[in-house]
């Protein structure tokens, strides 16, 4: 339906490509349905495909940062935004308090 309303730009908030670090950024999608939503806009044809990432999650690693990077690569988007983790107050990620997930009270 974008595409075919004159949709020229797309961009996704992935983040992670790792699951365990999408939770951790209070971001709960999973991997399998970032890839599935970037085939569709690839095949819509929406010319510029955009990916923003997040740096400095709770958890990540030089490697498992390295994993995002070449799966965001792999898609071959026309932009790709890399961002550090920012915690702002009345976000959620900012409500678990400065600690983060791991501190927040399992329900």
């Amino acid at each position: 339906m974008l595409a075919e309303r004159g949709t020229t730009r797309l961009s996704l908030g992935v983040q992670s490509f790792v699951d365990a670090e999408a939770r951790a950024a209070v971001r709960p999608q999973r991997r399998a349905d970032v890839e599935a939503a970037l085939g569709r806009v690839r095949a819509a044809g929406i010319p510029v495909l955009n990916i923003d990432l997040i740096y400095g999650i709770d958890g990540q690693t030089a490697d498992s940062w390295r994993r995002s990077l070449d799966a965001a690569l792999a898609w071959r988007p026309e932009e790709l935004y890399l961002y550090p983790l920012y915690v702002r107050p009345l976000t959620g990620l900012g409500r678990q308090g400065p600690a983060g997930p791991a501190a927040a009270p399992r329900g």
